[in-house]
């Protein structure tokens, strides 16, 4: 066998690349290793490649990460959102009567009673009095305006001002 040129070298039958093992694109142990510098934290693709190359040389390691990276489930079950904050909060407008500013939302997942299982609730911001209306599961916009208009709407009219709480977000819309 010929002499290899800096930085190979042969070690215990290893080649190596520095101070690196080689291992080739055709073998199967480039699968191990990325396998064994990933599952070490699955933190991302740079941290990754930072460990592999703490041992290992492998040609084209760093696609062969990103592709590992990217369908690794762990990671992308548990991926952040690369997404700016929100910024402040900002209060709602204190309500200036009764029944002109209201808040709806909706309860759901409770066990089944006279085939009723979500709970429209409706509350008067001003008062903070609030109603719970009934309702089956799966309800339609028309069934949900219809239960509004009968327990809501009937006894207290219009409102002016509707507060849904959605999630993180809060939507309000004008209804006068």
């Amino acid at each position: 066998m010929g002499e290899l040129s800096a930085p190979w070298c042969v070690d215990a039958g290893l080649l190596l690349h520095g101070r690196r093992i080689f291992i080739p694109d055709a073998s199967d142990l480039r699968h191990q290793a990325v396998q064994l510098a990933h599952g070490a934290g699955h933190e991302g693709i740079k941290k990754t490649l930072h460990r592999l190359r703490s041992d290992f040389y492998i040609p084209g390691d760093c696609a062969l990460v990103q592709d590992w990276v990217r369908a690794c489930e762990v990671c992308q079950r548990n991926k952040t959102d690369a997404m700016r904050p929100a910024g402040l909060l900002q209060p709602l407008e204190v309500p200036s009567q009764v029944w002109a500013d209201i808040s709806m939302d909706f309860i759901e997942g409770l066990p089944k009673v006279s085939g009723k299982s979500v709970i429209l609730t409706v509350v008067d911001r001003f008062s903070k009095y609030a109603h719970f209306i009934a309702l089956g599961h799966p309800y339609t916009a028309a069934t949900v305006a219809c239960a509004f208009f009968d327990g809501v709407v009937r006894l207290h009219g219009f409102p002016n001002i509707h507060c849904q709480r959605s999630g993180p977000r809060v939507y309000m819309s004008r209804l006068a």
